[in-house]
């Protein structure tokens, strides 16, 4: 009952606080929200499949780091160097090792595991199979997140022309 209320508030915050600075830090789309609530039925309909959420829960990871490196550049001057090149190195390999590769691998083991239902069951519809396309939107989101990450630092590096605080304030 408890995991119910703090769902419950979350979502309310998430909704309806969203303009609040520190929610402007990490915001993202609405849906990404909904998406993701949705896929915390995993583990309560099919405990099987529990250990899709610890490998899913990984890109917290990656999104604490993502917060972190903007509130680092949000304070550059006081902050020293080396803290700066840490977080930000740390993002970037938490990026691609968690969205670019364990996602995208979660997503091949979710579609294995829907095959050998059919397989088992004999059935082409199993209520499990929504998890599938769920996940498929999450990596959708990913590899528009990671174009829009490294889009600006590829233009920068190729015409000089924006600074990498800029980059960061403004985007992911």
């Amino acid at each position: 009952m408890q995991f119910v209320r703090r769902l419950g508030l979350s979502c309310t915050y998430v909704f309806f606080v969203n303009s609040s600075g520190l929610t402007n830090l990490y915001s993202c789309p609405p849906q990404h929200h909904c998406v993701v609530l949705l896929y915390l039925l995993v583990p309560l309909c099919w405990p099987e499949y529990r250990w899709l959420m610890g490998a899913c829960l990984t890109i917290e990871v990656n999104t604490w780091f993502l917060i972190l490196r903007r509130i680092v550049y949000k304070r550059e001057s006081k902050i020293p160097a080396f803290c700066i090149q840490l977080v930000d190195k740390l993002f970037y390999i938490t990026w691609l090792v968690i969205r670019c590769l364990i996602f995208p691998a979660i997503l091949v083991k979710l579609v294995n595991l829907a095959a050998t239902v059919v397989e088992v069951t004999g059935h082409f519809w199993h209520l499990c199979f929504v998890f599938v396309p769920l996940h498929c939107s999450l990596c959708i989101l990913n590899l528009k997140w990671t174009y829009d990450l490294f889009k600006p630092i590829l233009c920068k590096y190729m015409t000089g022309s924006a600074t990498k605080t800029s980059i960061v304030l403004t985007g992911l």
